[in-house]
């Protein structure tokens, strides 16, 4: 009975782990899209200093 229960311990923490990985994923990529569009809005108001927008 012990070992059925590790097993379904081991498989929860799996699941947790592929959650945890997924959310991750999708915050980064959400973090990603963000930067694009905030960075086409900056370059959009001040096409006179695009340099400025790079170096940071």
């Amino acid at each position: 009975m012990r070992e059925v229960q590790a097993k379904k311990n081991v498989h929860i923490s799996y699941q947790m782990q592929f959650v945890l990985e997924e959310q991750t994923c999708t915050t980064l990529i959400t973090r990603k899209i963000w930067h694009q569009i905030y960075t086409l809005l900056v370059f959009a108001r001040c096409p006179a200093h695009p340099g400025r927008v790079m170096s940071q």
